[in-house]
């Protein structure tokens, strides 16, 4: 117990940094209890290390040199990780080289890292500071120092070259780590199953077990655990960068120690918080990492099931161990897919025992036994269920949990088990309490009472987002030539908003930054109504919303695209918007010229702030409260512009901008 205290202070002290007054108070409530639990000396106990935890927050190296020497620490395809000892940089170099391992010497210049980050997508900012990583270094110069001796990427892509093109991004997830990509990627999404396939390491496991019973036959335990390990080293080496990985290996490790060299001296708990406290205290950063977050959270919250349902029968207790740790995962469900899978836990039932058979061939064709093609049907077959389960829709939307209200759920699941465990029969009627919270947390509030406007941060786009009774329309998806628009950004979040379906899809013109994403989203999502420039206006949403067009010239389909823009204007609870698409300068003084009283409480700037949009005559007049620019970060047409920006400050307009806020939201 005296190990777990201290695995808890250090890492809730950690986590001050993500959310200080959370965890702070969050700590002196864990130190009440260990008062009434156990004792003073255990409460200084996790106090010490709760303010060792705080202090490393703290710790921070600026070094400002013109050379750095250090070690490549991790090496992606277009980007590796580099450590000079005190402090960690990105580096961006396409299709380079390097592996774990090289050392190098780096003239460069150091920049804050500050990378475009889309509403809904993937954070690489917030990654590479959970790392440790804070500024990126230009290359200026660069020399090898010493080559690794193993060459990772050239033997996994040696390895990987022998089965189908199709099934390469699937292995080398599953059997390395590395990001899936591509549609198979989306599909196991769709079904919660990327993180559960590619980060769970429970085909080790087997493996483990499997190597130890063939080895127990002719040797004692202790040894034929040692030689199952040895055996499966070389592939472990290539694995390692994997957390899951490296983290069954490193506690296998400690196990067999405490086992039979300290005589089982110390229990699993005691061996679980060790093994934690050595990684933090070795690497902090570890403290925020999903690896390190999801596999010590669920081996403690498994080992106090185990503990607290000893009593019931094993097919009793494997049941609701299944259930309980389904519902324990459900905050973490949220913050990834922003929906929960009612089907999910039978189809990783289901899926389990292929994902552990598929494991165990590539580990007999990594030891060299040539069976390649049986591996490339097995995994076809896969793919084919992983289809036929992607065809039943059974998905919840929902927002991601922040972390106070997911620690909040997991307190009323985990009473709830305590109140089980301990037979307290009269208190069972109160187990409606978390589902009906659970119910209503599902509930969509927002689309049944509330108006919203969301102006979605879709990069160099448009796109926004309008819920009122019930009613859902978008105006613009957005387009990137880089990525998937609709499926990386839309749709995750549509489902933030608890939104099964688009009662109308606006396109203010055809740019492809303002309908380029309306292809995928039409095929992944269900959109009832499209509606373009040709189309009649007013449109009438019900007796109180109607969405006007006052761009009435567009005289043949020959003119520009942005001269036919649709000018939309509306009103949601005595505030006025009017949204400007790409319509330049002409049109804006056409429509002062026909609506001369015209005025709006909000005003999106036409172009993303381009000065062929927004002349002064036009801001003189309709004199909006606030003007919303959706401009991507860093754009390589210098939107918005300079002149455009003077124009609204000199008016005094709150200037809003989605590649500064993100997405910007008004709630009524």
């Amino acid at each position: 117990m005296i190990f777990l205290i201290a695995f808890l202070g250090i890492w809730v002290g950690l986590w001050t940094y993500k959310s200080p007054i959370f965890f702070f108070i969050l700590s002196i409530l864990f130190a009440l209890y260990i008062v009434y639990r156990f004792k003073w000396k255990k409460v200084i106990l996790f106090s010490g290390f709760f303010l060792i935890g705080v202090g490393m927050t703290f710790i921070q190296f600026d070094l400002n040199q013109q050379t750095y020497h250090g070690i490549v620490i991790e090496s992606k395809d277009n980007y590796y990780l580099f450590s000079c000892g005190l402090e960690k940089f990105y580096i961006y170099e396409k299709n380079n080289d390097c592996e774990v391992g090289d050392v190098l010497k780096i003239s460069g210049e150091k920049q804050i890292i500050d990378f475009e980050v889309l509403e809904s997508n993937f954070d690489f900012n917030e990654y590479l500071t959970d790392k440790g990583v804070k500024y990126q270094l230009l290359i200026k110069n660069k020399t090898e120092i010493f080559k690794s001796l193993i060459r990772f990427k050239k033997h996994k892509n040696n390895f990987l070259d022998k089965f189908d093109s199709n099934n390469v991004d699937f292995i080398n997830s599953l059997f390395f780590g590395s990001t899936i990509k591509g549609e198979f990627n989306q599909t196991l999404s769709n079904l919660h199953l990327y993180r559960f396939s590619t980060v769970s390491g429970l085909y080790v496991y087997f493996i483990l077990n499997v190597l130890i019973k063939l080895y127990s036959i002719k040797f004692k335990n202790k040894t034929a655990e040692l030689l199952a390990f040895l055996s499966l080293s070389p592939y472990l080496i290539f694995a390692i960068f994997k957390f899951s990985i490296f983290r069954i290996c490193y506690l296998f490790i400690l196990k067999w120690i405490n086992k039979y060299v300290l005589k089982k001296k110390f229990d699993y708990l005691s061996i679980l918080s060790i093994s934690g406290l050595i990684l933090l205290m070795i690497n902090r950063f570890l403290a925020y990492q999903d690896g390190f977050v999801l596999g010590y959270l669920m081996s403690l919250y498994t080992h106090c099931l185990n503990n607290s349902f000893s009593f019931l029968k094993s097919k009793h207790k494997k049941i609701l161990m299944y259930v309980s740790i389904w519902l324990f995962f459900i905050p973490f469900e949220t913050n990834y897919y922003h929906e929960i899978s009612l089907l999910g836990p039978l189809i990783q039932i289901i899926l389990s025992p292929a994902i552990i058979f598929i494991s165990f061939l590539l580990t007999l064709c990594f030891y060299f036994v040539p069976l390649f093609g049986f591996v490339n049907s097995t995994i076809n077959c896969f793919k084919f269920l992983i289809d036929i389960f992607d065809t039943i829709p059974m998905n919840v939307h929902c927002p991601p949990m922040s972390i106070p209200l997911g620690f909040f759920y997991e307190m009323i699941l985990l009473s709830c088990l305590y109140i089980l465990a301990i037979k307290f029969r009269p208190i069972f009627k109160l187990s409606f309490v978390p589902i009906f919270c659970l119910c209503m947390y599902f509930f969509p509030f927002e689309k049944t009472f509330g108006s919203q406007i969301h102006f979605i941060n879709v990069g160099q786009g448009d796109s926004t987002l309008i819920i009122h009774q019930k009613q859902t329309i978008l105006i613009d998806t957005g387009g990137s030539l880089y990525q998937d628009i609709a499926k990386k950004t839309l749709i995750p979040f549509l489902k933030k908003k608890r939104i099964y379906s688009l009662d109308y899809v606006i396109v203010t013109h055809d740019d492809y930054d303002h309908n380029g994403a309306f292809a995928s989203l039409n095929e992944n999502f269900v959109v009832k109504k499209y509606i373009d420039h040709k189309k009649e206006f007013p449109l009438i949403i019900n007796d109180d919303f109607i969405i006007k067009n006052l761009n009435i010239y567009a005289s043949s389909d020959e003119m520009d695209d942005n001269d036919k823009s649709l000018v939309l204007y509306f009103a949601i609870k005595n505030t006025s918007f009017l949204l400007m698409g790409d319509a330049p300068k002409w049109v804006e003084s056409k429509i002062i010229k026909d609506n001369p009283q015209l005025n709006c409480d909000i005003l999106k700037i036409g172009h993303h702030g381009s000065n062929t949009s927004t002349c002064e005559y036009f801001i003189d007049c309709v004199r909006p409260k606030q003007a919303i620019i959706s401009v991507g970060k860093h754009n390589n047409y210098g939107h918005p512009s300079d002149s455009v920006l003077a124009i609204l400050k000199a008016y005094d307009i709150r200037i809003r901008r989605t590649d500064i806020e993100s997405t910007i939201s008004f709630i009524f």
